[in-house]
Formats: C-alpha cells, sequence, structure tokens
C-alpha cells in the first residue's frame, strides 16, 4: 500500500509538472501571437491616437476580440476534456465517477473558459497599453509601407 502510494505522489508530481510546463509554453504562444498582431496594427492605432481618441476607445475593439477569443478556445478546450471524459466513461464506467463526476466536470469546464478569457484578455491589454506609450517618429509613422 505503501509503495502504491508513493507511486502515485510521483505520477501526480509528474503530471503537475508536464501541467505547469504546458501552461507556461501556451502562455508564451499566446503573448507572442498577440504581441505580433498588435506589432502589426501599430499604425493604425497610432494614427488613432493622433486624431485624439482615448486610450479606452483604442482598447476596446482589442479587448471584445480578445473576450471572444478567450472564451472560444475555453470553449474548445471544454469540448475536449468532455469527449475526453466521456470516451473514459465509456471504458470504466461509474468508476469513473469516484475522480471526477459531472459537478465537478462542468466547474472545470467554466474554469476553463474564465481562464481562456483572462489569459488572452490580459495579454491583450498589456500589448496594446506598450503600443499606445511606443513612441514613434514622424518619419516612421508616415512612411512608405509595402
Amino acid at each position: 500500500v505503501k509503495t502504491i502510494h508513493s507511486n502515485l505522489i510521483r505520477i501526480a508530481g509528474g503530471l503537475a509538472l508536464l501541467f505547469s510546463l504546458m501552461l507556461l509554453v501556451s502562455l508564451l504562444l499566446i503573448n507572442g501571437a498577440i504581441r505580433l498582431e498588435m506589432y502589426s496594427n501599430r499604425y493604425t492605432l497610432m494614427v488613432m491616437q493622433r486624431v485624439g481618441a482615448s486610450n479606452g476607445f483604442i482598447r476596446k475593439p482589442y479587448m471584445r476580440r480578445a473576450w471572444l477569443q478567450g472564451a472560444m478556445a475555453g470553449l474548445a478546450a471544454s469540448v475536449a476534456l468532455v469527449l475526453s471524459y466521456l470516451g473514459l466513461y465509456t471504458q470504466m464506467g461509474a468508476e469513473l465517477s469516484i475522480f471526477l463526476n459531472i459537478n465537478e466536470l462542468t466547474i472545470l469546464c467554466a474554469l476553463l473558459i474564465g481562464l481562456g478569457m483572462l489569459i488572452v484578455s490580459l495579454s491583450t491589454w498589456v500589448s496594446v497599453t506598450n503600443v499606445i506609450n511606443a513612441k514613434l517618429e514622424k518619419h516612421e509613422l508616415f512612411a512608405e509601407h509595402s
């Protein structure tokens, strides 16, 4: 019994490490993609700023898109989780409900959607703020683009 318990602790630790690594990689990929999008829109943002748009007005469309994309990503992750649960349920049956019941699965899906929205929204907020606060020279703003 002690051997089984120690093995389960090792497996749980390994899974926690794997989860942390995957979370870090996904955060870096999401942040990089959003920063690249903001960089490609920097001239539009600067023009909006120069004609007198407030920072909130500039941020609003990007934040709306971030909330939608985060919710869709969380929903996709939730669907994958539910399908995995159903696949395991057909194999294991009622034994699976010992580890995870339908109420916990529903809460986990809601957390996935909320976490997706939070991650994308924070990254978008930071990226838009960085572009808004960046100082472009006049010749950079009105230069020829190819």
